[in-house]
């Protein structure tokens, strides 16, 4: 299996592990929590999976920080300049 990935990945020119090897923690978490189900009868839970992609993602979350607030500062009149006509 590393070899077709490797092979692939080298065709490709790119450089992705085997989705496979990235889903085997969820499969085999799934596989636990539903071993002694009768799959005639009862209903297979998957309430309680997160794949991996759910979970990078909600690592990569930006943290969102407010910036400090400041009071608005009233503007400062504008020197005026008068201009004198002496024609």
């Amino acid at each position: 299996m590393a070899e077709i990935t490797r092979d692939l990945n080298q065709k490709e020119g790119i450089n992705l592990p085997n989705p496979y090897l990235i889903t085997l923690p969820t499969i085999t978490k799934i596989i636990n929590e539903n071993r002694n189900l009768d799959l005639l009868q009862d209903q297979l839970d998957f309430s309680n999976i997160k794949t991996a992609q759910q979970e990078e993602a909600t690592q990569l979350e930006p943290q969102v920080q407010a910036p400090p607030l400041r009071t608005p500062m009233p503007m400062a009149p504008q020197p005026t300049t008068n201009t004198v006509d002496t024609s």
